[in-house]
């Protein structure tokens, strides 16, 4: 009889040590490249994620996903402080190729919003913005066909786009799921009551516009949807 459990045991835990310390490596990385500066984002330190999220761009050993979601949150944070040129440019940089479907959708969200925002190419915006819909569901993309009725001139079609989203459950307008890399209730409830604040502007409805705009503005850390609100805000008194 052969007994050999002693040397068994010590096989088991040497095969086991590798996996241990990929694991704690793994955990770190995420920690220093992924949340951190995500928390830092979510938290307005827009300087301080930047920093972080352009050194992973030299990393390429963080892998093409992290690569893809880096360049993707380095727009997001162009877009969230009015560079919506430096955004654009941005997401140009992406690979179309072996896209996941969440970044596919959140890029062309993104790359639309920042073109309606410019008040340009609002057909290209369009097509943009659909491609989104039909890979991210969110009723909020309910608002950004609203501000696109508004910028031409379609206030019947705004209307029912505001409508729709009003009809939506308050509570499922912040959830994207594992589509929104980074995800932040507050920027998205300043932005939403930006765009309802110029829909009742267009309408000549200055209680209601400044209803939403105060609501947008009263975002704790600075970024261009809510500064401009205050800015629209004050042009209503």
């Amino acid at each position: 009889m052969i007994v050999m459990p002693a040397r068994e045991s010590v096989i088991t835990l040497i095969d086991y040590i590798p996996s241990i310390a990929v694991g704690s490596v793994t955990i770190g990385i995420t920690y220093l490249y992924i949340y951190r500066p995500s928390k830092l984002l979510v938290k307005g330190d827009f300087d301080g994620a930047m920093r972080i999220f352009e050194k992973m761009q030299k990393k390429r050993w963080l892998g093409r996903t992290v690569q893809q979601t880096t360049i993707f949150n380095i727009s997001e944070i162009h877009h969230r402080t009015g560079r919506f040129e430096k955004s654009i440019a941005t997401l140009d940089r992406m690979p179309q190729k072996r896209l996941s479907k969440n970044l596919r959708g959140v890029r062309s969200l993104l790359y639309g919003a920042n073109l309606l925002m410019l008040g340009r190419n609002l057909d290209t915006a369009e097509v943009h913005l659909q491609v989104g819909e039909s890979l991210v569901q969110h009723p909020s993309f309910s608002l950004f066909y609203a501000y696109l009725d508004i910028l031409r001139d379609d206030l019947e079609s705004a209307k029912r786009n505001v409508n729709q989203y009003l009809k939506s459950s308050p509570g499922n307008r912040y959830k994207f799921g594992q589509a929104v890399l980074v995800f932040d209730r507050e920027f998205f409830s300043a932005t939403d009551n930006f765009f309802l604040g110029c829909y009742y502007q267009a309408l000549d409805d200055s209680h209601k516009a400044k209803e939403h705009f105060e609501n947008a503005a009263s975002c704790s850390y600075e970024n261009y949807f809510s500064s401009k609100a205050s800015e629209l805000l004050a042009s209503l008194d």
